[in-house]
Parts: structure tokens; C-alpha cells; sequence
């Protein structure tokens, strides 16, 4: 029965942390789209902190999500995306996760309120997966492995990054898999090694490979740690190894093959690692005074507040001079660093190493994993193995995102440290003292470095310091009053093992609750004038936004961003993916009059500028809109969120017959054309399309440049079709491996029968 009381209490944490979910709040951040147009206002007191990492959870993954799910009701896998990039691939997209099993929930839900539900249960599930790991692996009593996966599942590294599911959704299966790890060391076979390959290869549908990546390094380390302790010989570790990658890869065949095929032509493709991409890339590392968030998680501000504003004798409250502007004052952004356990758990942290660092080997191993990932976040040398030694690392994001291995690391020698407290085992004093010298250290690290750039005494940045960790000095006196009345035998063993979790759970409750505002349903991209005028007028052509301008620390000058079209089921010339072409990357700077059209603090956005030329003309870009106050001379439309100009030169398609061709269908992955000679569709190029005309193959030719040109014979239709055969391959290849897996669980469950028969 006890089981599964801490089961409840592992699925009401993320309950008590998203509650508002219950009572139908959306876990989006739709409330930053008030700080662009053309759903911004023009008070400045409506403005909201600026978030630019947060904003693509509601400018990505809303659209991304939504648009999968309504192509699959409505019969279509969603291969190709109309709506960005003059059009572009989008299942090859990894982060669209198409395929990923638990995303069923955007078909079962509405897919806005699908992501308060999906994060509920990815963080009932990864704490629950953690803590089944440290009673049957670690051995470890269920009060240890419920604090264990409670530290897991509500550090700030989880919790900060729910916006953008794909990180939850991937670092949940890695607890799992390091069981499934062990479980294949300590017993080898066939059918454990598929076993692990299954959760790998769900893990990497989950859709962010960096994050995959990490977990397949930390559960191969662990496997082979293992594999060696349990003396296995040379030959299965190999063989064994190589089938469980087979089986991993096999399921990800669909989702990985396509994201390949892309990445090989994307606008990352041509950064081969060098030493000044190294460079810039552990420039995005985290300075080692921002490990004071070990201690005071919240002394850099929080993003969600906002900054200080300077009032004028007209306006005393500041409004005016408000500008979205964020209170986060810290390096980069506040997720990329997140790496917060809670002051009870590093402190079971330290009882756990000192109690256990002699006697066990699962301690040595999270011990110096959790470190190692600790100095890759801080961008030290280490880091240099990963970006020349994986291929593809190099266009990874942030190293500090490794911080998920420390996390996961720190919550089982929490949860070690918990149990040598139950056992009345724990070498207080070493604990104590070893966490007062961590935090000095940190206090001093922090205060030299901030006074060397920022030229402040150090007395003020100490006595900021002091404030911040109101705090944690209670939760730390708190902690110390349970182990205190512990040791004297106050206080019987289940009364502890309350106590700690209890403490552990209300520090990261009460440090994460509200990071993630929750927004109403009405806020998720709601309809404005423009945005109604172009939903009746666009039809099937592009629109081409007016963007010059955005901003890493306020609300930037910026309408329709890229891929809000999507969700209105407009067309548009720009685009937000990670895995753009450079193809096209190539032709927006043409639009742009050679200009670069990604912003300078996000290379993965396309911005347009709103200039008409043959290029724009071409791309059928129709409709431009601009941002109010922009120059209303020639405009069809001119209102309080947008100005919105007209080019009758654009079209989407252009042959050399004398009857202007038409569209007789559109669907995502096909278009049904009306025209003879050769006909230009305003559709980028890409592999896999094909072109029919009664029954007859035509040749799909690259150019005007990305466009696509078919040469057509007759009056007949041309039947356009997106069938990438990278897509058909792997999805064999993921039917042969569940089928093998199917056929394999088939005979373990005839076997035994027959044992308990």
C-alpha cells in the first residue's frame, strides 16, 4: 500500500506545481504575444517582462502542435508545412515530434490545453521512472527514492523549461532507460537489450536531440559501468550494445531519416566545427558565478517580473518609459542556467557523497557525472570533446543544458543522502560543514566577479546576496531542526522521512510555482482586425510581414512573428525553424535587398522587410504588412494593430501559356494544378516531390531560384505530391523493429505461462 501512496504523491507534486491547469489554464506563454504586433496594444503598461526563450513555446510549439494535429483528424501525416518558408518539410523537423506516441494528446485534447496535460504527466512519469530506479537498482528504502524523484521532477531545470515541451518530454524516459540499463547488465538478453532500444528510440521521438543526445551518453556510461561491474564478457557488451542502438534508431527511422535528409541542405549545414564556432559556442556556457543559483536561485531576478522603469513628471508610475524589459538581470537566460535542487537536497547531497563515497560505486558514478556535467555547463575544456567529437554537436545549443545530467545526478545522491539519515548513518558535521564552504565559495565567486565587471562593492553584492537567501537560510535551519531532532530521537523514522520530503517538495514548489504563467484560453493568438481583414482577403497567397527589428532583453518592434501565420492558416515568405534551408535562407536575403534575414540574436528566424520586388513578387507575397504608424499612402487596409499594403503582381504560379493557370486543389502534400508549358510554383524545392500528369510522370525541375518549375504537355491537371522516400524507408524500418519487438514479448509471455502453468 505504501508503494502507492508515494506514487500519489509523485503525481500530485506536478499537480500542486500546474494546478491552474485544472481549472482550465492554458501552460502557454501567450501573454508575451501582448508585447508584439499586431496584438500589441500601443500602452505601454499592457506590455508583459519580455521572454524571448519562453516565446518560443507560443510561437513554435503552439503552431507546430496545432498544425500537426489538425492534419492528422483530418487524415494527412503532416510531411510538409505550407505555411512557412514559401513551404518546407515538417515532419524532417525533429521538434515537431510527430510520431513521438504521447503527443496523441493534442488529438485527444484541445491541442492549447493539451500542453498543461502533457506536462502533468511527463512529470508524473519521470518521477515515478526515477523512482522505481532507486528502490530496484540503488536498493535504496521508498522514503530515499520518493525524495529522490520528487528533487527530479521539480528542479528548476524542469520546471523552466516546460514551455518548450520537447525538453520534458525528452529527459522523462531517462530514468527509465538507465533502469532498463541495468536490468540488461545484471541479466543479459535479447529481448532486455530491445527493451532499452524501445525507450531510447521513444526518447528521441520526443523530438530534442540535444537533449536525447545527453541521455544516451549518460545511460551508455551507466550501461558500460555496469556491464563491467557485472563482469560481462567482451563479446555481449558489443553485441548486446549494437542491438539496442539497431532497435533505437530503428523506431526514430521515421522521424530520424527525414531530419537528416534536411539537415544535410539547412542553413547549419555549412558551420563545420571550427575553433571560432567553439568559441562562440562556449561563449553561451554559464559563468561560474551564476552557480550562486545553487543557493539563491532567484538572486539574478526572475524573468516574469519587471524590470525598473524611470518615472517622468508626466508619468509618475514609469509606464511610459516601460518597454517590456525583464528583471532577470543574470548571463543569457534564466533556463539555460536553471540548476536549483532545493537547499534540503543538496544538503542530503553532501550526507550521501560523504556517507557512501567509500562504499558504493552508484555513488562514485552520479557523483562524477553530475560534475563532469557540471563543468561542461561552465564551458570548460571538456566541452571540446562533445562539439568535435559527436558529429553534428556543433549546432547544438547552450552546453549549459547538460544541467539536466547534474539534476538527475544530484537527485540520487539526494536521495542516498536521505537514506543514510533513515539508517541514522549520516556524518552530520561533514555535511555541514562541507555545504557552508560551498556556499562561501560561491558568495565569493559570485561577488569578485560581479564587482571586476560591473564596478559595485562587493559589500553591496554580499549584502544583495543576503537578501536573496532569506529564503534558503529558513529551509536550511528547517532541515537542520528534522536531522537535529532526529538524532536525538525526537521524532520516529516515518515522521522524518515526511518531514524531508515535505521540506523538499515546498522549496521547489515554492520556487517554480507561477515561473510558467498560465494563460486563458482567449489569449492563445486571438483574431485583431488585420489579422480578420487578411483571413478574408489572403486565400491562398502569401503575406510578407514588415520586420527589421528584434530584441533579447524587450518587447522588439516586430509584427505577425514568424510562424504565427500557421495558426491562422496564412501563408507566409518568413519562417522560425532550426532546420530552415539554406536555400532559402539564401533567397530571403534576396528578398531583403542581400540584408541577412535573421536577426542578429536568433540565426534560426527568417525575417522579411517588406519590400516589393520580383523576388517577393515571384514568392506570390501579396499582401505586406507593416506595423501601425507606418506610412499609409497606397495602403488596402490601415487600423490600430497593423497597415497593410497590396502588390497584384504577386502570384503563385506563372507559365508561358496564354491562359493564366490556376489551383484546382491544395491539400499539405499535394496541389493540383491547371496550366501547360512550363508552369513556376511559388513552392520552395525539395526532394521528394513528384509531378503527374495523366498517369505520367513530369520532371520537377529547381529554379527561378527556390522555386520549383514542371513542364506539362497538355490541358490535363499536373498532380503535385510530397512522398519523400526517406520517410517510407524509415517508417519500414520502425514497422520490421515493433514487429520483431512484438514477436519477442509474443514468446517472453508464452514462456511464462508456461512457468507459473
Amino acid at each position: 500500500m505504501k508503494r502507492y501512496y508515494h506514487a500519489l504523491l509523485l503525481v500530485l507534486f506536478p499537480c500542486l506545481l500546474l494546478w491552474p491547469v485544472f481549472t482550465g489554464g492554458i501552460l502557454l506563454p501567450a501573454h508575451l504575444l501582448a508585447d508584439v504586433y499586431p496584438w500589441r496594444t500601443g500602452n505601454p503598461a499592457d506590455l508583459v517582462p519580455w521572454n524571448p526563450l519562453q516565446f518560443d513555446g507560443i510561437i513554435q510549439f503552439y503552431p507546430w502542435r496545432l498544425f500537426a494535429a489538425e492534419m492528422l483528424k483530418s487524415g494527412y501525416i503532416p510531411l510538409w508545412n505550407p505555411y512557412e518558408f514559401c513551404g518546407t518539410p515538417f515532419l524532417a523537423n525533429s521538434q515537431s515530434a510527430v510520431l513521438y506516441p504521447l503527443n496523441v494528446l493534442f488529438l485527444i485534447f484541445q491541442p492549447a490545453y493539451a500542453f498543461g496535460v502533457s506536462a502533468i504527466l511527463h512529470l508524473s512519469m519521470t518521477g515515478l521512472f526515477l523512482y522505481a530506479f532507486l528502490r530496484r537498482v540503488s536498493g535504496l528504502g521508498a522514503g530515499a527514492a520518493l525524495l529522490g524523484g520528487a528533487v527530479w521532477q521539480l528542479s528548476t531545470w524542469q520546471v523552466s523549461w516546460l514551455a518548450l515541451p520537447s525538453f520534458l518530454d525528452t529527459s522523462a524516459w531517462i530514468p527509465l532507460a538507465l533502469l532498463l540499463a541495468h536490468r540488461l547488465a545484471s541479466r543479459p538478453s535479447v529481448a532486455r537489450a530491445a527493451a532499452l532500444g524501445l525507450c531510447l528510440g521513444v526518447m528521441m521521438l520526443a523530438g530534442h536531440l540535444q537533449i536525447a543526445v545527453y541521455g544516451m551518453l549518460l545511460v551508455g556510461a551507466y550501461a558500460v559501468y555496469r556491464a563491467f561491474a557485472e563482469r560481462m564478457r567482451l563479446f555481449a557488451v558489443v553485441g548486446l550494445g549494437l542491438l539496442t542502438l539497431t532497435t533505437a534508431f530503428a523506431i526514430d527511422a521515421p522521424q530520424l531519416l527525414p531530419s537528416l535528409e534536411l539537415s544535410r541542405v539547412s542553413h547549419r549545414a555549412a558551420e563545420k566545427p571550427s575553433e571560432g564556432g567553439y568559441q562562440g559556442y562556449v561563449r553561451l556556457a554559464t559563468p561560474a558565478y551564476q552557480l550562486i543559483t545553487l543557493i539563491a536561485p532567484d538572486f539574478f531576478g526572475r524573468p516574469g517580473d519587471r524590470g525598473a522603469v524611470s518615472a517622468t513628471q508626466n508619468d509618475p508610475a514609469g509606464a511610459a518609459a516601460y518597454h517590456g524589459e525583464t528583471a532577470y538581470w543574470g548571463a543569457t537566460n534564466y533556463a539555460e542556467n536553471a540548476c536549483y535542487v532545493g537547499i534540503a537536497a543538496l544538503l542530503l547531497w553532501l550526507i550521501g557523497v560523504a556517507g557512501r563515497l567509500r562504499s558504493s560505486t552508484e555513488v562514485r558514478f552520479f557523483l562524477v557525472t553530475g560534475l563532469v556535467a557540471l563543468a561542461v555547463g561552465l564551458g570548460t575544456p571538456l566541452d571540446r570533446l562533445l562539439y568535435f567529437g559527436i558529429p553534428g554537436f556543433s549546432h547544438t545549443g547552450s552546453p549549459a543544458r547538460i544541467f539536466c545530467v547534474w539534476t538527475l545526478a544530484a537527485a540520487v545522491l539526494a536521495a542516498y543522502g536521505a537514506q543514510e539519515v533513515f539508517e541514522k548513518r549520516a556524518r552530520y558535521g561533514v555535511a555541514a560543514g562541507g555545504f557552508a564552504a560551498v556556499a562561501a565559495v560561491l558568495a565569493a565567486v559570485t561577488a569578485m566577479s560581479l564587482a571586476n565587471a560591473g564596478g559595485q562593492p562587493i559589500t553591496a553584492i554580499l549584502g544583495a546576496l543576503g537578501a536573496s537567501l532569506r529564503i534558503g537560510i529558513a529551509m536550511a535551519i528547517a532541515t537542520g531542526a528534522v536531522l537535529w531532532l532526529h538524532v536525538r530521537g525526537s521524532l520516529r523514522p516515518a515522521a522524518v522521512q515526511s518531514l524531508l520530503v515535505a521540506l523538499v517538495a515546498v522549496d521547489l514548489l515554492a520556487v517554480n510555482y507561477g515561473y510558467n504563467r498560465m494563460a486563458t484560453m482567449a489569449q492563445v493568438f486571438p483574431d485583431t482586425p488585420a489579422i480578420t481583414w487578411l483571413k478574408e482577403h489572403a486565400g491562398s497567397a502569401r503575406i510578407m510581414p514588415a520586420n527589421r527589428e528584434w530584441s533579447l532583453y524587450k518587447a522588439p518592434n516586430a509584427i505577425l512573428p514568424p510562424n504565427a501565420a500557421t495558426v491562422y492558416g496564412l501563408r507566409e515568405v518568413q519562417g522560425y525553424d532550426s532546420l530552415q534551408t539554406a536555400q532559402y535562407k539564401s533567397f530571403a536575403a534576396q528578398l531583403n535587398g542581400g540584408a541577412d534575414p535573421s536577426p542578429r540574436e536568433n540565426g534560426n528566424m527568417i525575417f522579411t522587410n517588406g519590400n516589393v520586388t520580383k523576388w517577393s513578387q515571384l514568392a506570390g507575397a501579396e499582401y505586406i504588412i507593416a506595423p501601425p504608424g507606418a506610412n499609409p499612402a497606397g495602403a488596402t487596409y490601415v487600423g490600430p494593430d497593423a497597415v497593410i499594403y497590396t502588390d497584384t503582381g504577386a502570384t503563385l504560379l506563372t507559365a508561358d501559356d496564354t491562359v493564366q493557370p490556376r489551383i484546382e486543389h491544395i491539400s499539405p502534400t499535394r496541389v493540383l494544378i491547371k496550366g501547360s508549358g512550363p508552369v513556376i510554383i511559388s513552392d520552395q524545392w525539395y526532394p521528394g516531390w513528384t509531378a503527374t500528369q495523366a498517369g505520367k510522370p513530369l520532371a520537377i525541375t529547381q529554379g527561378p531560384a527556390v522555386f520549383s518549375t514542371v513542364t506539362s504537355t497538355s490541358p490535363d491537371p499536373i498532380d503535385m505530391r510530397y512522398d519523400p522516400a526517406s520517410f517510407r524507408s524509415g517508417l519500414y524500418l520502425a514497422l520490421a523493429a515493433l514487429a520483431s519487438l512484438t514477436a519477442l514479448a509474443t514468446c517472453w509471455l508464452v514462456a511464462w505461462r508456461r512457468v507459473r502453468g
